[in-house]
């Protein structure tokens, strides 16, 4: 952590095959229980690691080292659409990280000492929040469902300080959601203002706040900034979804 580095290197973490292979199950049996749509993809994908055309710990592997033409290799394998398999493939790996990081509070890192990458894997934040108390921005992570607490007047991206050129907007209707951008990198992050709407208590964001959000993003690409997390993933992501918004309530 002195170093700069994220507490673990997920390249380097070896799950058992036969419980990487049972959650796998698991999580798609839970998907497709609540999904209203894409109950076909679903299916074909359950079916390939039932008969092992796709092996859990192989995928995991894959994930784990960020491989992701392999990935890509294996859905073009059985047939389903190459985001389908990423977007299942963030649930996927998240437990396995988040059990890799016990014991290690990422809030133990000082919000002046504290960067944009996750301290925990090294990936950038999907969302901030700003907290109730006393409005102090937290980054949560997508990849391993770490949170942790950063510098609130600061580009995550350039470090830029420059109040006049920090910014935000939010979409008619919305309340408690808007986009935190950065005029001088043309960067954005989707933020959750907790404080909005009379908010008495502290929450992290998580999936759905990311998930049924994609209207924010769409709106600030349209204002020419970038995702935080970069165009393609962003992009990728947005494209991902089990189904429409309102449909994707059933996830959680």
């Amino acid at each position: 952590m002195e170093r700069g580095l994220p507490w673990i290197e997920a390249e380097g973490l070896k799950p058992d095959p036969a419980q990487a292979t049972e959650v796998l199950r698991d999580l798609l049996s839970d998907l497709r229980a609540s999904a209203m749509s894409n109950l076909p993809v679903l299916d074909r994908v359950l079916d390939a690691v039932r008969t092992e055309k796709i092996s859990g710990a192989a995928f995991l592997k894959a994930l784990l080292d960020r491989d992701g033409a392999t990935v890509d290799s294996m859905a073009e394998r059985v047939g389903v659409p190459t985001q389908i398999l990423h977007f299942i493939g963030v649930f996927f790996a998240r437990p396995f990280l988040a059990a890799a990081h016990k014991g290690f509070d990422p809030s133990s890192v000082g919000a002046e000492e504290a960067g944009a990458l996750c301290p925990v894997c090294g990936q950038e934040p999907a969302l901030a929040v700003l907290m109730v108390d006393d409005g102090r921005r937290r980054l949560w992570c997508r990849c391993c469902g770490a949170a942790w607490t950063v510098r609130r007047l600061r580009c995550l991206s350039c470090g830029n300080e420059d109040s006049a050129s920090l910014g935000y907007f939010s979409l008619e209707g919305e309340i408690g959601r808007r986009v935190d951008y950065c005029e001088k990198c043309r960067r954005y992050i989707k933020t959750i203002d907790l404080r909005a709407g009379g908010g008495v208590q502290d929450r992290l964001p998580g999936d759905m706040d990311d998930l049924t959000s994609g209207d924010l993003d769409d709106a600030a690409v349209r204002e020419g900034f970038i995702p935080l997390m970069g165009e393609e993933v962003s992009a990728e992501w947005r494209r991902t979804g089990m189904g429409s918004e309102r449909e994707r309530g059933g996830l959680s």
